[in-house]
């Protein structure tokens, strides 16, 4: 898989000024998600579990079944 989210930036926000308020919005919408999910203990975090939304380019997580570290108690726990 080569470079896909530097071409969903390019392809999607043509305009300068649009493509650079969307990075912003991605990288703090990441930043936050990530702050957030490690206070919670939110587990199965992979790339089937995250969307983005492609017109704000914001994170959203899905699929929020293992919290508050239930991600232990797997089979094969996390860390």
């Amino acid at each position: 898989m080569g470079p896909v989210m530097h071409f969903f930036f390019l392809e999607r926000f043509l305009h300068p000024a649009e493509w650079f308020e969307k990075r912003l919005a991605y990288t703090r919408s990441v930043a936050a998600s990530s702050m957030v999910g490690y206070i919670v203990g939110l587990g199965d975090r992979h790339s089937m579990n995250i969307l983005i939304d492609q017109t704000t380019a914001e994170v959203v997580h899905i699929d929020l079944g293992v919290a508050f570290e239930q991600g232990l108690m797997l089979k094969t726990p996390e860390r």
